[in-house]
């Protein structure tokens, strides 16, 4: 097991959203892209 050393919360812009579903089974879900935001470092 990886283990990084991330924040809990990080900010990201939304990209891209699809809709998708299988035929098969007819499971429904999102594909999100997500863009990471630069680090925010406040100077207060």
């Amino acid at each position: 097991m990886r283990l990084y050393d991330l924040p809990s919360k990080l900010l990201c812009r939304v990209l891209n959203v699809e809709l998708k579903a299988e035929t098969d089974t007819d499971e429904v879900y999102a594909q999100i892209m997500l863009m990471p935001e630069p680090e925010v470092i406040s100077l207060l």
